[in-house]
């Protein structure tokens, strides 16, 4: 019998192949393990890293936002036009305005009539209003032979519509007009040739008034708007550029009694006036822009206008009266007389941002510290250096600078609170 490989101290080979094989599985599954412990441990200080990163963005953000601040004088100004006023005493007892408030009149055309009495007036108004409508039903004969009740259903909508337009655009005299037309007309609908007979008794039975009209003399803006100034030679045109301080100064703190008797004006031209007193500074300034344009806000006006600078006056008091045209806007200017006004002497435009916002960091390691803001862009945040146009109490105005692709933009969404801020940091929504 064969000796064992036990007995005999050699190792069988079957045996020795197995164990060879197991210390190779051991090896194997410690360097698995091994990676799997590696990988996992860069997992979880991925996740800590990006978790602390959220925990501690925790950012508000604002829009940046276009702006536009000035560096401003501030004056009490008084304005004045090329202006007439209407009065009726002057061509009648009673004056019917036939030109529509804020409206330019041409060469000729009736601007008022004037009548001895308001019943006169009204009885004139009557006849006016039965003539027009004795030729709306005589139109409809004369094109029909007879009226039908349907030819009369489309006149009735046709003046409709016509009263309609009128009152959407703001012509409320005409609509008025037509208004009472289309009434007459309605009323006389049922039988229309007895009532052309009737309209014309009543239209023959009202005496003519004696009127006299105004007509425009030249193209003018008329307006409702008067006042106690209306008529003051020392605010015509011809005359302000003698007024001195002292003077506007008690110009512009009256107030004259407005008459009774003016029922509007006639304003001509395009240009308008604005006098003001400014200091000694401002006004030794504006004596060097005489015939140049400046930027003026004035209450009561929207946006800022473009004035030149007309004369300077010798200074009084310590104080220079500064004289300001302006060649458009008169419409809106027809109704100013006694106002705020602001001369803007610095113009800054850009785009708002908070305070809080604005950083100082330096764009590489050991340079010097720039002013910067930073902006979530989608899941990052991105660094923007900034340039300062202009600081007031609680924000900054930047420069809107639209030929650099890296610079802040309008709408952009402007950190303004947060922690550890880095470029490229990864932000939570």
């Amino acid at each position: 019998m064969t000796p064992c490989g036990f007995l005999t101290g050699k190792p069988l080979p079957l045996v020795e192949d197995k164990r060879k094989m197991n210390r190779q599985k051991m090896g194997s599954s410690v360097w698995f393990g091994l990676i799997t412990v590696l990988i996992a441990v860069g997992i979880i200080a991925y996740l800590t890293i990006y978790a602390r990163d959220a925990m501690q963005s925790g950012i508000l953000t604002v829009e940046a936002t276009e702006y536009v601040s000035y560096d401003t004088v501030n004056a009490d100004g008084i304005v004045t036009r090329d202006e007439d006023p209407i009065r009726e005493t002057d061509f009648g007892s009673f004056v019917y305005i036939a030109a529509e408030d804020g409206k330019h009149v041409a060469v000729g055309e009736i601007v008022a009539y004037s009548y001895t009495s308001e019943t006169v007036w009204k009885s004139s108004e009557r006849k006016h209003l039965l003539e027009l409508a004795i030729a709306d039903l005589s139109g409809s004969l004369d094109a029909l032979g007879q009226v039908s009740q349907e030819r009369f259903d489309t006149m009735l909508r046709e003046t409709i519509m016509e009263l309609k337009l009128k009152s959407g655009s703001g012509d409320y005299r005409v609509a008025r007009e037509i208004a009472e037309r289309l009434m007459i007309v309605a009323k006389a609908s049922a039988d229309a040739g007895a009532s052309i007979e009737e309209l014309r008794r009543e239209r023959d039975s009202i005496p003519d008034a004696s009127t006299s009209s105004l007509a425009a003399a030249s193209p003018a803006l008329f307006s409702r708007y008067v006042d106690g100034f209306l008529g003051n030679a020392r605010l015509d045109p011809q005359n302000i550029e003698t007024v001195m301080p002292d003077e506007l100064t008690i110009l512009m703190h009256t107030n004259p009694p407005t008459s009774n008797a003016i029922v509007g004006k006639l304003v001509y031209g395009k240009k308008w006036y604005m006098l003001a007193n400014v200091d000694a500074r401002t006004g030794a300034s504006l004596a060097m822009q005489i015939g140049k344009n400046v930027k003026m806000l004035v209450d009561g006006l929207a946006e800022p206008l473009t004035m030149e600078v007309e004369s300077v006056s010798l200074p009084q008091s310590n104080l220079y009266t500064v004289v300001f045209s302006c060649n458009y806007a008169l419409r809106e200017a027809s109704e100013l007389r006694i106002v705020k006004c602001s001369l803007i002497m610095n113009e800054y435009k850009g785009l708002r941002v908070p305070r809080d916002a604005l950083r100082l960091e330096a764009r590489t390691s050991g340079g010097q510290a720039q002013p910067c803001v930073y902006i979530a862009a989608g899941p990052f945040l991105e660094r923007k250096f900034v340039k300062i146009l202009y600081e007031e109490e609680d924000f900054y105005i930047l420069a809107d600078d639209v030929y650099t692709d890296d610079a802040l933009r309008d709408g952009d969404l402007v950190v303004v609170g947060g922690t550890n801020l880095y470029d490229g940091k990864i932000i939570t929504s």
